[in-house]
Order: C-alpha cells, then sequence, then structure tokens
C-alpha cells in the first residue's frame, strides 16, 4: 500500500469528523491505539492497519496536518441535493418527477451505475433506462430481493441481460432476509434516494419521494458497503 493509496482509502473510510478526530490526536502526539480510539468501533481495526502502514515513511504529525486538511476539503465540498416527487401534484409545485431525474441520472454514466429495487415490472420506466445504460456498454449491478419477490428478480433479469445482479444470504433466522432498499449510485459522483420501486406503479399511482445528492463522498460510501457486503459473502451473486 502506497501513502497515496493509504490516504485515500482513510478518506473513504472515516467520516470528515472522523478524519479531524484522529488529525488533532496525532498532531497532539497521542498513541496510535489511543488516537485511532476516536474512530466508530467497527472501523478501528481497518483505520489502525491503514495508519501503521503510512507510518513506515510518514511521521505522525504530518499525518495529522494531512488528516485536518482532508476533513477541512470534506466539510467544505459542496453537495447539490434535489427533492424530488412523483404522484399527486399540487397546482402551483415547481420541480421535476422522480423518473425524469432518474433518467437524468443514468443517462449521465460513463463507467458504472449500482442500483436497487424491491419490486419491478416490464418496461418500467427505470428498467428501460437502466436497460439504455447496458446498451452503451455501462456496467449495472443491481440488487433484488430475490426471498420475497422471486418474480421481480425474473423479470430484471429478462430485461436487463448483461447486467450483475446481487441477493441478500440466507441468514439463520426463521425469515428469509428482506432487500427494501432503493437507490441508483452512478460513477461514485451522484446518488439517488427514493421510495420508489422500478415498476409501473410508482410512476402515476404512488407518492413517492426522493433525494438526488451530487456528492462523490456520499456516492463512494453507497458503493463500498455494496462491495464490502458482497466480499464479506452478505451479498452474493444470482445466476
Amino acid at each position: 500500500m502506497t501513502n497515496t493509496s493509504g490516504l485515500d482509502n482513510l478518506a473513504r473510510l472515516l467520516s470528515p469528523k472522523e478524519l479531524e478526530l484522529l488529525g488533532t490526536a496525532f498532531r497532539a502526539g497521542q498513541p496510535t491505539a489511543m488516537a485511532v480510539a476516536v474512530v466508530r468501533q467497527d472501523k478501528n481495526i481497518e483505520t489502525r492497519t491503514i495508519i501503521d502502514q503510512i507510518l513506515l515513511s510518514i511521521d505522525k504529525k504530518v499525518i495529522g496536518d494531512v488528516l485536518g486538511a482532508m476533513a477541512t476539503a470534506a466539510e467544505m465540498a459542496t453537495s447539490e441535493i434535489e427533492v424530488v416527487w412523483s404522484g399527486p401534484i399540487p397546482n402551483d409545485a415547481m420541480g421535476r418527477t422522480t423518473w425524469g431525474v432518474l433518467s437524468e441520472v443514468v443517462q449521465s454514466a460513463r463507467e458504472f451505475i449500482y442500483a436497487a429495487t424491491y419490486s419491478a415490472a416490464h418496461n418500467a420506466p427505470a428498467i428501460v433506462a437502466l436497460r439504455g445504460a447496458i446498451d452503451r456498454g455501462i456496467e449495472v449491478t443491481c440488487m433484488l430481493d430475490i426471498h420475497n419477490r422471486p418474480e421481480a428478480t425474473e423479470i430484471m433479469k429478462t430485461e436487463l441481460r448483461g447486467a450483475r445482479f446481487l441477493g441478500i444470504a440466507s441468514g439463520a433466522g426463521r425469515f428469509e432476509p428482506m432487500m427494501h432498499a432503493k437507490f441508483i449510485v452512478v460513477d461514485g459522483h451522484s446518488t439517488f434516494l427514493t421510495s420508489a420501486n422500478f415498476s409501473n406503479i410508482a410512476v402515476d399511482k404512488s407518492l413517492e419521494v426522493g433525494l438526488l445528492v451530487q456528492n462523490s463522498f456520499v456516492a463512494h460510501q453507497f458503493k463500498r458497503r455494496i462491495d464490502d457486503l458482497l466480499t464479506d459473502g452478505l451479498l452474493f451473486r444470482v445466476i
């Protein structure tokens, strides 16, 4: 691991506040174990591993300065957030529709798309948009509820040939896990989080609301969680 990749991994792993606290601890000369304790417990081990590698060639106080600057940059990074609705529209309402925004976000993709839905319907707008992305050569990954909505899984597999499909692994409990998230992440810069499924009902019958967030930190957090779930075997590829 190079110093650059180590710092990049910390930027993706930690929140701006955690970066700030960790930087302050290092500038104060605290031992590494004590400094790393400021981050959330489930990130502690990975943070310590990354820091130990960086410390092989960079002074602890220099790392503190760098982390402090990273925290400031993250906090100052601007995010464009747009509230998006579908369903009944008041007479004086302004703003774009769920499907107009979703189509725009998907069309902006140049590398990859991560998507999730609970239900689906043939030729629903979201599916049409994603099919167009696949036709353009975009790598599309879709999380599906394979346990509770097998019919939706079959629709997605039929409609989006060439996509990668992921399902939640079965647990040891009495009931199968449910995948109820609905979102689209594009190229690590845009995240569309919505209550709307990839169905026709969600287009013109349901009252749905979502947020379009133009922020790379948020987008990378979504992608990282899916990648980590897959790596740890909590998600698996559906064939």
